[in-house]
C-alpha cells in the first residue's frame, strides 16, 4: 500500500449519539418503545456505514470507503485523465473540518471524483508517478 489514511467524523459520532439518546428517551415514554428501537437500529446502521472515511492508494487503484466499507468506490489509476487541487466545496468537512483543499480526479468518460481526506499534494504526486510508469 503506497498511501492510506482514515478519518473518523466527530460530527457523525456526536449527532448519532444524540439521536440515539433522544430516541431511547422517546421510547421509554408511553408505548413507543417498539418504534424507538426500530429507529435506534436504523441510526446504528447509518453510523456504522458512515462514521469514518478511508482512502487507500496503490499502484493500480485508489479506493475510498465509508465506515465498515460497505459503501465504497474504487477508481483504477488507468482511468485517471487529470488531477488538480481545488478549494473544498464538498462535504469533506464532515470528516476533516480543517480541510481547505481537496484532490479532484478527472476520469475517463467525463466524470470526476473529489478526494476529501489525506494529503492532496502527496496523493497527486503518487498517482502521477504510478500513471507514468
Amino acid at each position: 500500500m503506497a498511501y492510506q489514511e482514515t478519518k473518523i467524523s466527530p460530527l457523525i459520532c456526536m449527532v448519532t449519539l444524540a439521536l440515539e439518546v433522544t430516541l431511547l428517551m422517546y421510547g421509554l415514554r408511553g408505548d413507543n418503545l417498539g418504534k424507538a428501537i426500530v429507529f435506534v437500529i436504523l441510526a446504528l446502521l447509518v453510523f456504522v456505514n458512515f462514521f469514518s472515511l478511508s482512502v487507500s492508494l496503490n499502484r493500480e487503484a485508489l479506493r475510498i470507503s465509508f465506515g465498515l466499507g460497505l459503501v465504497s468506490r474504487t477508481v483504477l489509476l488507468q482511468d485517471v485523465q487529470g488531477m488538480e487541487i481545488v478549494p473544498n466545496g464538498s462535504l469533506a468537512w464532515v470528516y476533516d473540518m480543517r480541510r481547505e483543499h481537496v484532490l479532484r480526479l478527472r476520469l475517463r468518460g467525463g466524470g470526476s471524483l473529489l478526494v476529501g481526506i489525506g494529503d492532496a499534494k502527496r496523493m497527486m504526486e503518487l498517482i502521477g508517478g504510478f500513471i507514468r510508469h
